[in-house]
C-alpha cells in the first residue's frame, strides 16, 4: 500500500497568509493545514460569508488525486458517499 510521506516543515505558507489577521491553522494544533489560514481574526463571521457564498477558502495545501479506469467511479463510489 502507498505511503503518504507528510513533513509539515516543508510546507510552503500560502499568499492569503499576509493578509492582516491571518491565524496559521496548524497553530490550532491541526499539523495537515500548517501554512494555511484558519481564519482571519473574526472566525464565525468569515464561516457566515462561506454559507452565503461570499468567501472563499484556501485549499492550496491539499493534494489532488486523479482515478482512471472504466470501474472508477463504481470504485470511488464504494469508498466514500456513494454520490460521486
Amino acid at each position: 500500500m502507498p505511503q503518504l510521506n507528510y513533513n509539515p516543515d516543508s510546507i510552503m505558507p500560502s499568499e492569503f497568509m499576509r493578509r492582516p489577521g491571518a491565524v496559521d491553522a496548524g497553530d490550532a494544533g491541526d499539523a495537515t493545514n500548517v501554512g494555511v489560514a484558519a481564519h482571519y481574526g473574526n472566525p464565525l463571521s468569515e464561516q457566515r460569508d462561506l454559507a452565503a457564498g461570499s468567501a472563499v477558502v484556501d485549499l492550496s495545501h491539499r493534494a489532488v488525486i486523479t482515478i482512471t479506469g472504466p470501474d472508477r467511479l463504481r470504485w470511488i463510489d464504494s469508498l466514500t458517499s456513494q454520490s460521486v
